[in-house]
């Protein structure tokens, strides 16, 4: 089975919304980003609910992630636990940094840029821990196990393993996991 990642761009929301209206639009971009992804895959969506932690609730078999940020948001559904992740890749301070990566997995680094990095390893964690539904909370659980490529990483969350497939667009990343199902990025603006 092929996954079909949608990455779409956020409209400008109307000068008259803030707060929770403006969170609702930026949501609202990450469901059209979900409704994208099921007509390419020939899955009908269902009502999307969240268990009590926050975590999507599968539908038929089906399970699904989004993510937004203000510019994009991402969406992708699949036959088991999924979850993807979208960052705009922008300084940090060391402090979190510190956080997110373990020095054993900051040697894995190689000759890549130390943001660029930050953002591979922050992204793929969280793709993991959305799969896992666990959130932030599992955190601490989530490790590096290699670095083969520019854009995959292998992790480990409680000794399972997890392969996560990246792509680079307009300052931002976006992780998948995949457990090594082949990846076609929907990149929309």
């Amino acid at each position: 089975m092929s996954l079909f990642p949608v990455i779409h761009p956020v409209p400008p929301p109307p000068a008259s919304i803030s707060g929770k209206e403006k969170v609702a639009w930026i949501q609202d971009a990450s469901r059209e980003a979900l409704k994208i992804c099921a007509s390419l895959m020939g899955i009908k969506l269902k009502e999307l609910k969240k268990n009590f932690k926050g975590a999507p609730v599968p539908f038929d078999g089906t399970y699904w992630s989004v993510s937004h940020k203000p510019l994009f948001a991402a969406a992708v559904l699949g036959k088991y636990p999924i979850g993807i992740d979208i960052e705009e890749i922008k300084p940090r301070s060391d402090a979190v940094f510190q956080k997110v990566i373990s020095e054993e997995e900051e040697s894995l680094c190689g000759q890549e840029g130390r943001l660029q990095y930050f953002f591979r390893i922050w992204t793929a964690k969280e793709a993991v821990l959305k799969a896992e539904g666990v959130g932030l909370a599992g955190l601490s659980k989530c490790r590096v196990t290699q670095v083969p490529n520019d854009t995959s990483i292998l992790l480990n969350y409680e000794g399972k393993p997890y392969q996560v497939v990246q792509t680079f667009f307009k300052k931002h990343i976006a992780s998948v996991v995949t457990n090594g199902e082949s990846v076609e990025w929907i990149l929309r603006w």
